[in-house]
């Protein structure tokens, strides 16, 4: 049984059956740069049969001589070690494939160099950067909602007037966000009128239209009137059937008009210079 039992193992031993085994790509390399092993993964990677890759120069299998030359160069450069160093090598068949280089030098009792052993593994060297633009993008579009969609900026004009603008197309989350944002800097600075632009919005549908109608409520509720520019007839004519339950809600074509009315409100006279 013992006997029958070591026939059965592989010629090389459990060493080689364990490279044989491991999906990343193995190859040893003398001291002249000829390959002495190459695993399983290496020979399927690179489209060589074993006996193809044994002896045959390991800077053939590189894209170019001058990749071959840098991991070299980055190898002794380091000491005899590198890790995850980046290259790309060329399979039988012509096609290009980056890789991650590990390796390092196998040095005899008295320390000279009698080859090296490394192994390699396929990567897509534009994952990262797609990952790191895929971040600066939602961010980028993060702050774009805040600033622009939300209607989270609101600006104090004068003692008792502000300002806030909804740009694009607004739903009913970003009136909601809105009115918290208008109640909170109501509170914190006394603002007495709110003047609302709205001529770069898109509102559309009865839920939104409803939402705005409470965002005027509530915050007449605590004090301040708010003085709508910008209303598009569409708007108006969806805001129509429920402009009686909107409280002091005072509509304007135009930004200085809502303007001059909110001044106006507060105790403020605009007058032409001369007058």
């Amino acid at each position: 049984m013992e006997k029958e039992a070591a026939n059965k193992r592989p010629p090389g031993g459990y060493l080689e059956a364990l490279l044989h085994s491991c999906p990343d790509c193995i190859l040893a390399i003398d001291v002249e740069g000829n390959i002495t092993f190459a695993n399983r993964a290496a020979t399927s990677l690179l489209e060589f049969e074993m006996k193809d890759l044994v002896g045959r120069n390991v800077t053939t299998l590189y894209e170019t001589e001058e990749k071959a030359r840098e991991t070299n160069f980055e190898l002794y450069e380091s000491g005899g070690v590198i890790h995850h160093h980046q290259s790309t090598v060329r399979t039988k068949s012509g096609k290009v494939v980056p890789v991650r280089i590990s390796a390092a030098h196998l040095m005899d009792n008295s320390g000279t160099v009698t080859g090296s052993v490394g192994y390699f593994e396929v990567y897509h060297p534009w994952k990262e950067e797609e990952q790191r633009l895929h971040a600066q993008l939602a961010k980028l579009e993060e702050e774009i909602v805040r600033s622009n969609i939300f209607g989270a900026t609101i600006r104090k004009l004068f003692d008792g007037v502000s300002l806030s603008s909804m740009a694009g197309k607004v739903d009913v989350g970003t009136v909601e966000r809105m009115k918290n944002s208008l109640v909170e800097h109501a509170g914190t600075t006394g603002t007495r009128a709110f003047v609302l632009d709205l001529s770069s919005a898109v509102m559309e549908g009865p839920d939104v239209v409803k939402a705005f109608i409470k965002l005027v409520r509530t915050v007449r509720l605590i004090g301040p009137g708010c003085f709508v520019a910008g209303l598009s007839p569409e708007l108006a004519a969806e805001m129509e059937p429920l402009i009686a339950t909107a409280g002091d809600l005072r509509t304007f074509v135009t930004l200085e008009q809502a303007l001059q009315a909110a001044l106006a409100a507060v105790g403020f006279t605009i007058r032409e210079l001369g007058t």
